[in-house]
């Protein structure tokens, strides 16, 4: 069994492709975050710390650092961490 990914080629002439861009690379940095802290979690507790959903992880992961150079995506990858952060603050550890 095998998997594929397919993406449409996004174009300069196509201004819908703008958002669709911004997308993908809003999502790929928000998956990365999410994976560095993820990776976090099971070195400390290993498999037994899974967490059940991506808001527990948001919730008891350690805090990734603002300051982390992802190149030109280094700026969606300090807005996903502002973010979680924000919702860290916003929602208590015992919900």
């Amino acid at each position: 069994m095998t998997a594929e990914f397919s993406f449409r080629s996004l174009s300069l002439i196509r201004p819908g492709d703008y958002r669709l861009y911004w997308s993908r690379k809003w999502r790929y940095a928000r998956g990365g975050l999410q994976l560095e802290m993820l990776i976090n979690v099971l070195r400390v507790g290993g498999m037994a710390a899974m967490p059940g959903h991506v808001n527990e992880l948001y919730l008891k992961a350690p805090l990734p650092s603002r300051m982390r150079w992802m190149g030109l995506d280094t700026p969606l990858r300090l807005l996903s961490v502002l973010r979680v952060r924000s919702y860290r603050r916003h929602h208590s550890v015992d919900e």
